[in-house]
């Protein structure tokens, strides 16, 4: 841990709610990482059915660390929302290996090996099993990289992003946190947490209150939904699953659900396709969103 680079460097996290590191002997300070619990006792959070973690992309200088923290948490989920490189700046290093069963990544006492991968056209899973020297067995820690997210912008719409996030939440044991990283940790990180919370609200009450939510979120991580555009684009995102739910199916059950969608609605003599299709204008008309966008999936 080279701590005097990561505290010039890592400028976000408050102290109140920092994760802490189990101190090295020798090393008194040694419990710092540029890291945040989010749920942190604040009422608007009481609800929330998951514990997040937030953190800044891992560093050279970080990556031992980061591996600590996801051992000495029991992190069995990562959320990563940025490419390693956009716009020619290096936002993250490789922390897994590149390659299934290729050469593992090793950072201090860890190893880290790539055990398989999986390619949607917006995001990728990737399962991995760290081990520690001198520990006991291997633990599977899974990840799941949004790539198709722009550094301080925001998708083209939301419909890939809710599928990663049903993933990454409803594939393991909700009681461990999940760990969510961009490249500062703050703007695309804090609009997932964001999106997750408000759709929660939105099923509950009937109604949401970004500014409210944004506002707590910014008393654990300062920055958090760092843009306009992102702090827009979570307002349409909530309106589009609140809305509209999941769309996504494979490819098998494809003409089942076409057949359907083709029917004349029910409260209107369009087809119940041409309905969730129609252009939903926000605001002053400058915003044009459909509703739906359909995933296909080949996975039986």
């Amino acid at each position: 841990m080279l701590l005097n680079s990561s505290i010039k460097f890592h400028h976000f996290k408050d102290d109140h709610n920092r994760v802490k590191l189990e101190k090295i002997e020798g090393q008194p300070l040694s419990d710092y990482i540029n890291a945040s619990h989010v749920q942190n006792g604040m009422p608007i959070y009481s609800g929330m059915n998951n514990i997040y973690s937030t953190i800044s992309g891992p560093k050279k200088t970080t990556l031992a660390d980061f591996w600590r923290m996801i051992w000495e948490q029991k992190v069995e989920r990562i959320a990563m929302l940025t490419n390693l490189v956009e716009n020619g700046a290096i936002k993250c290093i490789r922390y897994w290996p590149e390659k299934v069963n290729g050469i593992p990544v090793k950072s201090d006492r860890f190893t880290v090996e790539l055990i398989k991968e999986d390619i949607w056209p917006d995001f990728t899973r990737r399962q991995m099993e760290v081990s520690k020297k001198g520990g006991n067995g291997a633990r599977s820690v899974t990840q799941y990289h949004y790539t198709t997210w722009p550094d301080h912008g925001v998708p083209s719409h939301a419909t890939a992003l809710w599928r990663l996030f049903r993933m990454l939440t409803n594939d393991a044991d909700n009681t461990q946190p999940i760990i969510i990283h961009c490249s500062a940790g703050v703007g695309r990180t804090g609009t997932l947490i964001a999106m997750d919370y408000l759709l929660d609200q939105a099923s509950k009450e009937n109604g949401i209150d970004v500014y409210t939510c944004v506002n707590a979120l910014r008393q654990s991580r300062m920055c958090m939904v760092q843009s306009l555009e992102q702090y827009k684009f979570v307002h349409l995102a909530v309106l589009e699953a609140h809305t509209v739910g999941s769309t996504t199916f494979s490819a098998a059950e494809f003409m089942s659900h076409y057949s359907a969608l083709n029917r004349q609605s029910s409260v209107s003599p369009h087809t119940v396709f041409s309905e969730q299709t129609e252009v939903c204008l926000i605001g002053d008309g400058s915003f044009h969103v459909f509703l739906v966008s359909y995933y296909f999936s080949l996975i039986e």
